[in-house]
């Protein structure tokens, strides 16, 4: 702007972030006081565009393997996922546990404190990555056979390994720096860096696999170089100092390491459960179906994994507002966002589960040539509509875990991921196939979610309930402490 001295405009976008207001597109942003509606479609467009493109990453090279090199590379690139989901689980709970803690000293103004976290997390997260490449990269065929890959397809499992861990680093720093800047009121960044990714990822796939016929090795290629992007995008955001978040050199304060660990416990067992869930299903669909089966569940688990992203992405939404106002003490306020939150996961949760059980056919006939194999897609289809039930009962749960991980509850947050996780998965899987036969396994992941549904939705009105006074009070926590 001509005629405006710098100085002073920067003065002015300081006393706005100093004021708790946020400048996105020149639009300024009050999480304290606007419009929840408006502020959470603001955050939200962008996070769940994230989520939903990170899972494509995994979803187009399912299908453009299965398409261009065959259903045994598919199953090569199954046995990955969950390796690649530990991988992610580690850096996103980290993250996303130091992300809480900055949000809350952002709105306290103690912006020195909150870019010391951040730099924190950075360094852990690149000494993290380096070390699990280094390791896998090591322990390559012994890794390639302890996640089940069988003499036929273990060549196929370390080719598409090998070139993943070498791009690992790239991966985790786009995870925490668009955490980072999401807290730092860039959202849309951290989208356009996904989203820029993802426009290069699926065309680079294509040609790698169908032109130049790479075959897994081109499907990896493809998904490194897409991240390598991604991350560079995000490091703009600091180089032209467009929030308040500033690389420092880290102080690995132990009472801050504490914090974020704690933070990041319950936060782990969320996201390692995916995983989790992955194992379960493949063992219980090997176990009643066959190899049909465990062909019929890698494409429920690809489009369960977007359902799921979408509904990640609303819970993302909410880390930061909730975070905010939490630090100001504003209880009814955060009230209010649960509540909006909960009504829109629900009804696009239901949304989703009519989509799927209208085009179950059209999603199936993606990976699979639909005339020559009419019984997967048969029992594909069924799965889909069965195992789509439990969404609604998903949206509900990651809204609020996320609300009590954002208010720093790591009691609450660790019981309920832990009883998602592990303590209830193992039974449902004994007990709800015996009652409903074959066809219960797709209902063991739902059975789950709707008992986790109903006790935190219990415990979630039980805190309130115990609050509605407390709008205005300082929080219980202090952060010099």
């Amino acid at each position: 702007m001509e005629g405006v001295p710098t100085g002073k405009l920067q003065q002015s976008a300081e006393c706005n972030i100093e004021k708790g207001l946020i400048n996105m597109d020149t639009k300024t942003i009050d999480l304290g006081n606007d419009k929840i509606s408006t502020i959470f479609w603001k955050y939200a467009i962008p996070s769940i565009g994230s989520m939903l493109i990170m899972a494509a990453y995994f979803v187009a090279d399912g299908i453009i393997v299965a398409r261009g090199v065959g259903s045994t590379a598919l199953a090569a690139v199954n046995l990955s996922i969950p390796l690649m989901m530990g991988t992610n689980a580690v850096i996103l709970a980290l993250s996303l546990g130091a992300s809480i803690i900055i949000s809350i000293m952002l709105a306290q103004k103690k912006y020195r404190e909150a870019s010391n976290i951040f730099s924190v997390v950075f360094a852990t997260t690149t000494i993290i990555a380096v070390l699990f490449s280094a390791t896998g990269l090591f322990f390559l065929e012994d890794i390639s056979y302890a996640i089940g890959a069988t003499e036929e397809i273990n060549g196929m499992v370390q080719t598409y390994l090998s070139v993943i861990l070498y791009f690992i680093i790239f991966f985790c720093l786009q995870i925490t720096l668009s955490n980072a800047i999401r807290n730092d009121g860039n959202p849309k960044l951290a989208l356009l860096s996904t989203l820029g990714g993802s426009i290069l990822n699926i065309p680079l796939d294509a040609f790698f696999v169908f032109v130049l016929h790479w075959g897994l090795f081109g499907a990896a290629l493809a998904t490194g170089m897409s991240q390598l992007v991604g991350a560079a995008v995000l490091f703009t955001h600091f180089l032209r100092k467009q929030g308040h978040l500033r690389f420092v050199l880290p102080h690995f304060n132990l009472q801050i390491i504490s914090r974020i660990v704690h933070n990041a416990i319950p936060l782990f067992i969320e996201t390692i459960s995916i995983a989790i869930f992955f194992a379960t299903m493949n063992i219980l669909a090997a176990k009643y179906y066959g190899t049909t089966g465990v062909a019929a569940f890698a494409i429920v688990g690809a489009v369960s994994m977007i359902s799921t992203m979408f509904f990640v992405g609303i819970g993302q939404t909410n880390q930061p507002l909730i975070s905010y106002n939490f630090g100001h003490g504003k209880h009814s306020r955060i009230h209010d966002i649960v509540k909006y939150s909960l009504k829109t996961t629900t009804v696009l949760s239901i949304a989703t589960i009519a989509i799927i059980a209208i085009f179950s056919e059209q999603l199936v006939s993606l990976y699979v040539n639909v005339s020559a194999e009419s019984e997967l897609v048969s029992l594909t289809s069924f799965a889909l509509r069965l195992y789509s039930v439990g969404y609604i009962f998903t949206a509900i749960n990651i809204a609020l875990v996320k609300y009590f991980q954002s208010t720093e509850d790591r009691r609450t947050s660790l019981i309920l991921t832990s009883l998602r996780a592990f303590v209830l998965l193992i039974p449902a899987a004994l007990i709800v196939p015996k009652i409903f036969g074959d066809m219960g396994i797709w209902l063991v992941i739902p059975s789950v979610e709707f008992m986790i549904a109903i006790l935190s939705g219990y415990i979630y009105w039980r805190s309130f309930s115990a609050r509605d006074v407390m709008d205005h009070q300082t929080p219980h926590f202090d952060l010099d402490e």
